[in-house]
């Protein structure tokens, strides 16, 4: 037991028990006929040599390298090689001696000098490991001859000290993978890896885990060390079977290697896995120190699986289960001990994997944490980090998380990165959370240093600012500038043009609400600037590209350009174009509010006539999911789907129903997002006024049909006669500059229920006063717009 080398070792010189058999008189003898590997015929079996060429006494070189192939020496001659190299101060001492004394090395001693050699260049620069590359290719074919002595530690100790020194040897690796996964799965020697009988120990299990994974590899790009998927194919299988066996930092390192070295296959069979036996997990991660809990919460959060695959949906399921048992157990450790007692990165580690779930015991967690009170201690990235996270996760009543972040962030903006700075503003616009101080500072040092913002950094900026209603006309004069100069564009990701398209769009309609508030409720009479801003004419220009990006991208690039009156024909038809290239039953949008804008803005400043095909596609999509709309959407798609002259009344009345009917309890939206789900009744003059024209629309077409909105007509036609009283006065403002030159009656209602500002009711000629104006993007010039056109026919 207290020999220094282990006692299957001291035993090499004799012969194996296979070469010895009883005699009749009962004493053992060696049976000469059966020979060892490299053995010439009629050699005395004491006489062994490893690998195959070359003579024993003649120091010949062998096909492995310049290694003198000599007779093997008794076990002390091994132990005085194993303190030599033990003693050893550089790689070129190890070389050295096995240059001296390599042929004679037993295969112990042949992976000790590749451990402690790669112990030594572990550290070292690749400059430096160059140098020693073919000293190292030596030392790796005497390994290749010594594999089939070694046992499972020396396999380990060779493969991690090649991994170590970054000699990545096909050949070796595969083969030392080979033998390693028949131990792993059919057990190997219980009395040298201190096991029991026929099963290999964890903690051999967890130093094979190593021995294949380095810093360097990305198993995603390719780079993978050689044999590695057979490796972790085998401890994928047994580590779901074997977890109580493995030790807490063990278990851990063994789970990391799997998730970012094993294929994806087995990576998702491993967790599913897992999850079947989940009262073994959780007993394995509850008995885990804190800063381990949040090690393996950051493994399984940096994974990601695909829903679209049926296995990898299963894998995505698992992933939550797993950590919603991590994050009961952290809790419950919190409410114990009345702390964590973890670092800072390790919280921020933490918070940022439990922004990847949807469970309860995730809420409970984060709420337990009290992250607000380790904000002092955060650095920059960790401050981006923690607020990205809470905003992923939409943790409710966590207000105090974003604003402590973002004061922290605001007396930092200058020693911030722009990339940062655009994700807290991201995070605190996503949760609705107003930092003026904060808010300023960014839009300031934006205006600042704008070269020195990405694309992406610059458009989530400015889509934060206009979010919140952040005023900074300044910065946004600066990227139109920008734009018209040619020093900028957004054209390389749809989804940055897209955010910077809404963000004017928005601060457009933001000018006009402020102007409209501080005129005495009437819009401003002086008209908006011809020429669009020079971000729209850049979007609206050819070659448009292959994709407008996701359903929202092109929600939101549609959306701005109605919403800042900008005629785009051409670019309406190619959104158009990309809506339709999915398969009929395929769903473009994701979320049925991306649905409802995108159909808004076609009706309003879209190709007239819209193409009969993206009609009748959208409104398919949007009868079969009118359960998932909130209710001021579905008024919206309800008139923009009359604004397009829908034909088919079955589509009206199945919105209808649903717009009069509750909502499902399932449907209610959490505290942070930006609406929820209305009775028809609640919804606001606006988009009643819409439902109005519906109506008018539904009657004129089917008279007889019989649609649950008609019930509500007079409620309706209420809030549209409110709503359009409020343009009164601008009315008469218009009235005035037209007296003597034209004769008409004010506010003069139709038989048809339609109300007109200024009209000549026996010539049938009126004046809209309303803001329902589109211009071209090129030349500025007027046109009407969906709603204007609307009207006319109706």
């Amino acid at each position: 037991r207290n020999s220094p080398m282990p006692l299957s070792y001291r035993l090499a010189s004799p012969p194996p028990p296979s070469m010895m058999h009883r005699s009749r008189s009962g004493r053992s003898r060696s049976r000469s006929p059966r020979r060892w590997r490299g053995e010439a015929r009629g050699r005395s079996p004491r006489r062994r040599s490893y690998g195959g060429g070359g003579s024993s006494r003649d120091g010949g070189s062998s096909r492995g390298g310049r290694w003198r192939d000599d007779d093997v020496v008794l076990p002390d001659q091994q132990n005085r090689w194993k303190r030599q190299m033990e003693e050893a101060s550089s790689p070129e001492a190890i070389f050295a001696l096995c240059e001296r004394e390599g042929r004679a090395f037993h295969a112990w001693n042949a992976a000790k000098a590749a451990s402690l050699v790669g112990r030594m260049m572990a550290t070292t620069s690749r400059r430096e490991q160059l140098r020693h590359e073919a000293a190292v290719a030596r030392l790796a074919a005497l390994c290749r001859q010594r594999l089939e002595d070694m046992e499972p530690w020396p396999l380990v100790d060779t493969a991690r000290g090649f991994a170590q020194m970054g000699f990545f040897d096909a050949s070796l690796f595969e083969s030392v993978a080979a033998k390693l996964r028949f131990k792993i799965l059919r057990g190997g020697h219980g009395n040298v890896l201190g096991g029991h009988g026929n099963v290999l120990e964890a903690k051999a299990v967890a130093a094979i885990a190593e021995a294949y994974t380095t810093r360097d590899v990305d198993v995603h790009k390719g780079r993978v060390v050689p044999g590695a998927f057979v490796v972790f194919e085998a401890i994928a299988t047994v580590l779901p079977r074997r977890l109580s066996d493995f030790e807490q930092k063990d278990f851990t390192a063994t789970l990391k290697s799997v998730a970012t070295s094993a294929k994806k296959e087995d990576l998702a069979r491993c967790l599913e896995a897992l999850a079947a036996d989940d009262d073994a997990f959780a007993r394995q991660v509850a008995d885990l120190r804190p800063h381990l809990l949040t090690d393996v919460a950051a493994v399984l959060g940096a994974l990601s699986f695909s829903d679209k695959r049926e296995e990898q949906g299963k894998a995505a399921k698992a992933k939550e289960k797993l950590l919603a048992a991590v994050a009961e157990a952290t809790t419950r450790r919190i409410r114990e001990k009345g702390k964590l007692g973890v670092k800072v990165q390790q919280m921020v580690a933490l918070v940022t994997a439990m922004a990847t779930t949807t469970h309860d015991a995730q809420q409970d967690l984060l709420r337990s944490l009290n992250v607000e009170e380790r904000v002092p201690e955060m650095t920059p990235d960790e401050l981006a980090a923690t607020a990205r996270a809470f905003a992923a996760a939409r943790v409710p009543s966590s207000s105090v998380v974003f604003e402590t972040v973002a004061a922290r962030a605001a007396t930092k903006v200058e020693e911030t990165s722009p990339e940062n700075l655009a994700d807290i503003a991201w995070a605190c616009a996503t949760a609705w959370i107003a930092a003026p101080d904060f808010l300023n500072g960014l839009a300031e040092d934006a205006l600042r240093r704008l070269s020195s913002f990405s694309s992406k950094a610059l458009a989530r900026t400015l889509w934060a600012l206009a979010r919140l209603g952040a005023p900074a006309p300044a910065l946004f004069a600066a990227v139109d500038h920008a734009v018209l100069q040619g020093t900028r564009h957004f054209r390389d990701d749809p989804a940055d043009l897209a955010d910077v398209l809404w963000a004017f769009a928005k601060q457009s309609q933001q000018r006009e609400t402020t102007t409209t508030t501080t005129t005495g409720g009437s819009p401003p009479l002086e008209a908006p600037p011809r020429a669009p801003p020079g971000i729209f004419r850049l979007a609206a220009s050819s070659p448009f590209p292959s994709s407008f990006g996701a359903g929202k991208d092109v929600a939101k690039t549609a959306w701005a350009f109605a919403t800042a009156h900008v005629s785009a024909p051409r670019l309406f038809e190619a959104l158009a174009a990309d809506v339709l290239k999915l398969k009929k039953d395929e769903t473009f949008f994701a979320a049925p509010a991306d649905l409802a804008n995108f159909l808004w803005a076609y009706a309003y400043a879209g190709k007239s006539p819209a193409p009969a095909a993206l009609v009748a596609r959208l409104a398919a999509e949007a009868s079969r999911r009118k359960e998932d709309f909130a209710a001021h959407d579905l008024a919206r798609a309800a008139w923009a789907l009359a604004c397009l002259g829908l034909d088919d009344h079955a589509v009206f009345r199945d919105l209808g129903d649903a717009l009069t009917t509750a909502p499902p309890a399932s449907k209610k939206q959490s505290l942070l997002a930006s609406s929820s789900l209305e009775r028809v009744d609640e919804l606001d003059d606006a988009r009643q006024a819409d439902l109005y024209f519906v109506l008018l629309y539904v009657f004129a077409k089917w008279p007889e049909l019989d649609c649950a909105l008609s019930a509500r007509y007079d409620a309706i036609k209420a809030a549209y006669s409110h709503q359009s009283a409020g343009s009164y006065e601008v009315r008469l403002e218009v009235a005035k500059l037209l007296e003597g030159s034209w004769d008409h009656t004010v506010a003069f209602a139709t038989d048809e229920g339609i109300e007109l500002d200024l009209a000549q009711p026996d010539a049938k000629v009126a004046v809209d006063v309303a803001f329902d104006y589109l211009r071209d993007v090129h030349t500025g010039d007027y046109v009407p717009s969906g709603a204007t056109r609307f009207k006319a026919s109706l």
